[in-house]
């Protein structure tokens, strides 16, 4: 984990203009001593959404978004608390010392690795723009449809045949050999990493060139179709979604994701409209995945690989990953091509749009896919494909949708419901979306204690809210450490007038848990209507839970079999006296 010291933390905090910085996802207009515009956060045409610059604080009187220039870069860009950090440390020119102790190793700045990767990627473009000797791969590029406002809008490059010629050009820009071979420009003898291919950027969330995709224009040159930049301190590949932050904004907004296996099935389709395509990058589609779509509020995801049995395969096993964390997924299926790129080509944006309208639910398509490799007519076949898939589709974590997905199982393939057992996953769960593993839902403790801080620190500014939280409950009520320390910071900063601080808060995080519990406070929003008898009502569940806890603990030293009888006295009047004041409603 990687820890920065709280002095270079605050310098940022001083460094932040919040005014700048959500001005640009948000047009602001100056209202007095405060700033307007429309809220980002949900719909609405009157603005309702409030930047106060003094306080480096924005509030929706709306739906109650609240906080400071992290919480809403975590919120609006699902960063994790770290990227957000990092992301206005640039921005606003400040630089994060590692906290002395952490894991993280020092090396070249992330600011100065980014910008080796940007001048490379001009580099690269200009190169495929203008060189005489991209002039065959331009060719190659239009042959495949792809347009000259195509290659300028995805900054498309081209790396030229000579090893040296990248490594030469950013010599003479100031940048080092070393700095080159961190971001996995040059080879480990000096000679560029990437020749006689086109290029296509790769960038993080937020924007960021952190890696390039080289794809292989003619037979002749040597390798794999596709080669990726090497694992760097900015790039590791099974952790990035190509076309993300193309696509992140709609994606964010209507919760679904088109998901292909190439990187040119992904650009085609964007740039086609469909701008909600993410892929991965010549790696299996792991968990990683899974927990970056969660992160950006992922509903529902149309798998849309190639149509051969690879494609097949891969369409299965992810959807599966999918169903799992509690994400629906349509599985893809076109005719007369053999990806999406191909489909577009030959047929259009609307055979694509009636793929997607007649995409099947992922149990249907794994039914089907069954059929087709096995003959159902035989009865011993169909009971064994039926026991393994519904065995599949109980390790999903979300037992409503077992419990739906099994009755659908059953209407599918029409056989009774109670040959699948169905119910007897009886515990009801369901899975949180978080850019960084939650703290267990299943911990109830934790996070209804976490529910009571996020009211706190999202309704800092009403103050009858304020007043029952800090009336009816106190540090001792609270059983996590870390939920502890976060209301007895977020209490004393709203005491002191300041409002709550989200990177003062951050600079207190030092420990794995402490950040993912800060992560899971900022990256959900309660509604601010009805949000005083939310608190009553969660405040009372502490407390009653607390006198339930102590009573047990009283009942559980009066059964040991070595307490004398003098101390077992005074337990049972402790216990008839917890027993006479049980909490009390608000």
């Amino acid at each position: 984990m990687v820890l920065f010291s709280k002095e270079s933390v605050q310098k940022l905090r001083e460094a932040i203009d919040i005014v700048d910085l959500i001005s640009r996802y948000v047009d602001l207009k100056k209202a007095g001593v405060t700033y307007k515009g429309l809220c980002p956060f949900h719909d609405e045409r009157t603005p309702s959404f409030t930047v106060q610059a003094a306080t480096r604080h924005y509030h929706c009187f709306g739906c109650g978004a609240h906080g400071d220039g992290l919480s809403f870069l975590m919120q609006h860009e699902s960063l994790d608390f770290k990227q957000a950090l990092e992301f206005l440390a640039e921005r606003y020119g400040v630089t994060l010392e590692v906290a002395e102790g952490s894991s993280e190793q020092k090396g070249t700045s992330k600011v100065r690795l980014r910008q080796v990767m940007e001048a490379a990627s001009q580099f690269y473009h200009t190169a495929l723009l203008h060189s005489k000797e991209a002039s065959r791969a331009r060719d190659y590029l239009s042959s495949r449809g792809f347009s000259d406002s195509f290659l300028r809008s995805f900054t498309v490059g081209f790396a030229l045949e000579k090893r040296t010629t990248l490594s030469s050009f950013l010599l003479e820009q100031g940048f080092s050999r070393k700095e080159m071979m961190e971001v996995g420009l040059v080879g480990k003898k000096g000679g560029d990493f990437f020749t006689d291919r086109i290029l296509f950027p790769i960038h993080d969330a937020i924007g960021n060139i952190i890696g390039f995709s080289g794809r292989k224009w003619r037979e002749e040159t040597f390798g794999g179709k596709y080669i990726n930049t090497p694992e760097t301190p900015l790039f590791k590949k099974s952790q990035v979604l190509f076309g993300l932050y193309r696509s992140k904004k709609r994606l964010m907004k209507e919760r679904i994701a088109c998901l292909v296996e190439g990187q040119l099935d992904a650009l085609r389709l964007i740039e086609a409209g469909f701008d909600f395509t993410v892929a991965t990058l010549g790696t299996a589609f792991g968990m990683s995945h899974v927990d970056q779509l969660r992160a950006f509020g992922v509903e529902e995801v149309y798998l849309s690989f190639d149509q051969d049995e690879a494609g097949h395969k891969s369409a299965e096993k992810a959807g599966h990953m999918l169903m799992k964390r509690g994400i629906g997924v349509r599985v893809v299926s076109f005719d007369g091509a053999k990806d999406p790129d191909e489909l577009l080509s030959r047929q259009g944006k609307s055979a694509f749009y009636s793929a997607l309208a007649t995409a099947l639910p992922y149990v249907e398509y794994v039914v089907n896919r069954s059929k087709q490799r096995h003959d159902w007519a035989l009865p011993q076949n169909k009971d064994r494909e039926l026991r393994q898939i519904a065995e599949r589709i109980r390790e999903w974590d979300s037992s409503i949708l077992v419990h739906e997905s099994l009755r659908q199982l059953a209407s599918l393939v029409h056989v009774p419901e109670k040959l699948l057992n169905i119910g007897e996953k009886a515990v009801l769960t369901t899975s949180l979306p978080s850019s960084l593993p939650l703290p267990r839902a299943g911990d109830a403790a934790l996070m209804l204690e976490l529910d009571i801080v996020r009211y706190l620190v999202n309704g800092s500014e009403n103050t009858e809210l304020v007043e029952c939280i800090s009336k009816n409950i106190s540090e001792d009520d609270f059983i996590s450490g870390q939920v502890r320390k976060l209301f007895s910071k977020s209490m004393k900063q709203i005491e002191q007038g300041k409002g709550v601080d989200f990177v003062s808060l951050a600079s207190e995080l030092d420990t794995e848990e402490a950040e993912k519990i800060f992560q899971a406070l900022v990256s959900r929003r309660q509604k601010a209507e009805g949000a005083l008898q939310q608190v009553k009502e969660l405040i009372c569940k502490v407390k009653e839970r607390n006198w339930l806890q102590k009573r047990e603990t009283i009942r559980l030293k009066m059964e040991e079999a070595q307490i004398d009888e003098k101390e077992l006295m005074n337990l049972a009047k402790e216990f008839d006296s917890l027993m006479k004041s049980p909490p009390s409603k608000i």
